[in-house]
């Protein structure tokens, strides 16, 4: 006599395999976008604009400036932002950071040149920066353009020519 033996296996039925299989997908997408998107907070932020306001009460042998912030749609820290200044002579100054210039006085820059920088901590409308020639200079410098750059992204925020 011949045994036959039954073999009741008993697994996960097809339906709930699938489900599974597209739970532990999702997890594993979900946690690949969270490692990765760390790395790519920059791409696609943008620079914000301002609109900047210069005085020029420049004398025949004293360049002053007082700029102004009238408007900005945004929300950056002087340590995120600088100034690059264009002489007259069309030399450029390097780019200053602002924060560093955040004083209660005229700290050279360079050039024969002082700037002083007033407000707050961040790039806004109570940003005031004055600029004028030091004490006691033999070439008096004159402005022709100033621009503020954004640190983070390397864009332009406001650039204006002096007039």
């Amino acid at each position: 006599m011949k045994r036959v033996f039954q073999e009741k296996d008993k697994a996960v039925s097809p339906i709930i395999a699938t489900i599974l299989l597209v739970a532990i997908t999702v997890v594993l997408a979900a946690t690949l976008y969270t490692i990765v998107g760390g790395y790519t907070t920059l791409i696609g932020a943008s620079t914000p604009t301002a609109s900047i306001q210069i005085q020029n009460a420049s004398a025949t042998n004293d360049a002053y400036y007082f700029i102004y912030v009238q408007q900005f749609g945004g929300n950056i820290s002087l340590n995120d932002t600088q100034i690059e200044i264009t002489l007259s002579n069309n030399t450029i100054i390097p780019p200053i950071t602002l924060s560093l210039y955040h004083t209660n006085k005229e700290m050279p820059i360079g050039y024969n040149l002082s700037m002083k920088v007033s407000g707050n901590k961040y790039f806004g409308a109570t940003t005031g920066i004055v600029l004028n020639s030091t004490k006691n200079s033999t070439v008096e410098p004159f402005i022709s353009q100033i621009r503020f750059i954004d640190v983070t992204t390397n864009g332009l925020i406001a650039s204006k020519t002096v007039t």
